[in-house]
């Protein structure tokens, strides 16, 4: 239990080879711990280490401990994020069914997103395990509506998202009203929403108030982990009202950094379409996916 405290700690704290080397004890001293094993392949995607994070994942879905459908989920990211192999991923996540494991469910709609299928994420949306994700949680998009709305104005028509838009802007600000302050990322996020949503409706100035506040809240100087969140957030947020130098400056910057962006993910996600034409971000797209240089 103390190693992994620690290593959740190192993460946070940008010592993500530390971070590694104290999972892997757990593991020596529990073999059979599915948490440990779990973080260890999340830590290992974050960082690039897709040989060490396929190996474990493999020898997992050999094993019969733990749910093929989480580690298939598990290694279907990695292939995303490694070989950009999209294909590849949909098998791997339609091979079992869904659980109400929170990285399944991430790595399900994702693909959706990098296959374009709107009428899949859309019917994924009524999925019970998604629907409870999104109304219960309290970090990262915990709204339907800004879900539903986001995914009509990534790959469908505007007027479709703009009433859940709307909608999800009046409720993720009395959210905001209504969060405890003691919970340190609820708020950071759902500011980051807000700041895409408010882009999306026009709102500039609004949007950026949000976006800085979001920064604010959650830098990387203090955790490594979910502020990389944030920042996906911000350029996505300048990305969609049109500050594409400053979207971009940020995107060289999540490259860079353990538990960022991956240059596959830049070339298949659909939320940056409005940069494809842009001299920059098509130098950037160019790099090495397996260096990111």
């Amino acid at each position: 239990d103390l190693w992994m405290k620690i290593g959740t700690t190192q993460r946070r704290l940008n010592l993500w080879d530390e971070s590694i080397a104290s999972y892997k004890k757990v593991m020596r001293f529990e073999p059979e711990n599915l948490m440990a094993v779990n973080v260890l392949l999340e830590t290992l995607n974050n960082t690039g280490d897709w040989e060490d994070a396929l190996v474990l994942v493999d020898d997992m879905l050999k094993s019969d401990l733990g749910d093929d459908g989480v580690f298939s989920a598990r290694k279907a990211m990695i292939v995303t994020r490694w070989l950009g192999d999209i294909d590849q991923a949909s098998e791997l996540l339609h091979e079992h069914e869904l659980s109400s494991d929170l990285l399944q469910i991430f790595a399900l709609l994702a693909n959706r997103f990098y296959q374009h299928d709107l009428n899949g994420l859309l019917a994924d949306f009524e999925k019970p395990e998604v629907k409870f994700l999104l109304e219960s949680l309290t970090v990262w998009t915990a709204n339907p509506l800004f879900a539903i709305g986001e995914a009509h104005a990534v790959l469908g028509d505007f007027t479709d998202a703009l009433p859940y838009l709307q909608r999800a802007e009046t409720d993720l600000q009395q959210q905001i009203k209504e969060t405890n302050p003691s919970n340190l990322y609820a708020q950071p996020f759902h500011y980051s929403s807000l700041a895409i949503i408010q882009a999306y409706l026009g709102k500039e100035e609004k949007s950026l108030t949000a976006m800085r506040r979001s920064m604010q809240l959650l830098p990387l100087s203090r955790d490594y982990l979910f502020g990389t969140g944030i920042l996906v957030s911000s350029a996505r947020t300048l990305t969609i009202l049109g500050k594409q130098d400053e979207a971009i400056d940020q995107l060289e910057h999540l490259v860079k950094l353990p538990a960022g962006l991956t240059i596959w993910e830049l070339r298949l996600h659909p939320q940056w379409d409005p940069l494809r034409e842009n001299p920059r971000f098509q130098e950037l797209v160019a790099r090495d996916p397996l260096t990111q240089l």
